[in-house]
């Protein structure tokens, strides 16, 4: 005569607990892996924000250097120019100064 403990259960008793332990473990990995697709979502946003911000930070720094360059070589030229009717005024006022040029 088998001896009954109520402890033990029956096999399908434990299959059933099993399953259950199984479709538990199942729903959080579900949600778990919705959390992460919802993160990487939210990581490929700023990502493309940041490639968008990049390129029109790129773009408007060629400007300003294309501008700053402008201006430097007129700035350039303006000062050449400025140099040389300095001079030539020094040198028509008999300017005695060793600085001029020869």
């Amino acid at each position: 005569m088998p001896f009954w403990n109520p402890f033990l259960k029956s096999k399908s008793s434990n299959e059933a607990m099993e399953i259950k332990l199984l479709k538990q473990k199942v729903e959080k990995l579900t949600s778990e892996l919705q959390q992460s697709q919802e993160k990487i979502v939210e990581i490929t946003r700023i990502l493309n924000y940041t490639v968008t911000s990049q390129k029109q930070l790129s773009m408007d720094m060629n400007i300003i250097y294309e501008s700053v360059t402008q201006v430097a070589e007129t700035l350039q030229v303006n000062h050449v120019e400025s140099d040389e009717k300095y001079f030539k005024w020094r040198w028509t006022v008999n300017d005695d100064d060793d600085d001029l040029p020869n």
